[in-house]
């Protein structure tokens, strides 16, 4: 997708494993992805993560990996909205999580993937109060049942969390628009006739453009990826927590590598 040309960095033999399965890890989720099996999509990925340890060298190989994880959770969830794939989808992005702001103290987890958590999480049944102990109120020797759970709360967690994501989604869009125009001015200036740069040995003020282009590179790649995701579950969130209750037809938020947007559920 990119102009600028793809060189070839020598590998340590002794780490040469790691990427490989890692990459082969990417290619069967795909393939299992396409396929619409997503929780094996899922699984498969989280694997594939597993074998990179949380750390500077792999943080945007794993991020991005995190992000596809979600989305496919996302998707799986839409299809059967179950408790139990919303508690392994929250385990494996919590986990992701914690890891993450234990390594990078000074960060935030990507706002993706910490709306995607939360949403399982609010997808999960509220842990039971303890019933109190002591004698029955008089007059009532049944003793009185407790009120169900309000769900207001979780409806404010729901349109705060869905105009939080629909906003950034709006400035990874903006990041992705000027990082694109930041690696076509770089490229131009790297290809022009007065430079006279060597693709294959960048030196010099080339050297500066051609690092300059690939950050410019990993900008526009980077709102890409995330602004349709969080453009997606932004909106989806906030469709949520307007809709009327009902216990025959929903709308269930699809997240996923290659689309976003609603999915209508009808209950007969």
């Amino acid at each position: 997708m990119w102009a600028f040309p793809h060189r070839a960095v020598a590998q340590d033999p002794a780490e040469t494993n790691a990427p490989v399965s890692f990459d082969a890890g990417l290619a069967d989720g795909q393939a299992h992805y396409e396929r619409g099996d997503f929780m094996a999509a899922a699984r498969i990925w989280a694997a594939a993560a597993g074998l990179l340890p949380e750390a500077p060298e792999h943080q945007a190989n794993r991020k991005a990996l995190f992000r596809y994880i979600a989305g496919a959770y996302q998707q799986a969830f839409a299809l059967d909205a179950s408790e139990a794939i919303a508690r392994e989808a929250y385990a494996t992005l919590h986990e992701y999580a914690e890891g993450f702001v234990r390594v990078y103290p000074t960060e935030t987890v990507p706002a993706d993937i910490a709306t995607a958590r939360d949403r399982f999480l609010a997808a999960l049944p509220a842990p039971e109060s303890p019933k109190p102990e002591g004698p029955v109120a008089a007059g009532d020797d049944k003793g009185t049942a407790a009120p169900p759970p309000s769900r207001d709360r979780a409806l404010r967690g729901l349109t705060i969390g869905g105009g939080v994501a629909t906003g950034a989604g709006a400035v990874m869009l903006i990041t992705f628009i000027a990082g694109l125009a930041r690696t076509k001015s770089f490229q131009a200036d790297f290809d022009s006739d007065s430079r006279q740069c060597d693709p294959d040995n960048p030196v010099g003020e080339c050297r500066d453009i051609w690092d300059d282009g690939k950050r410019a590179e990993a900008v526009a790649r980077a709102g890409l990826i995330t602004a349709p995701l969080l453009l997606g579950a932004g909106i989806a969130m906030l469709v949520l927590a307007k809709r009327r209750q009902s216990s025959h037809q929903a709308f269930a938020p699809v997240v996923g590598p290659r689309m976003t947007g609603l999915v209508w559920k009808l209950r007969f």
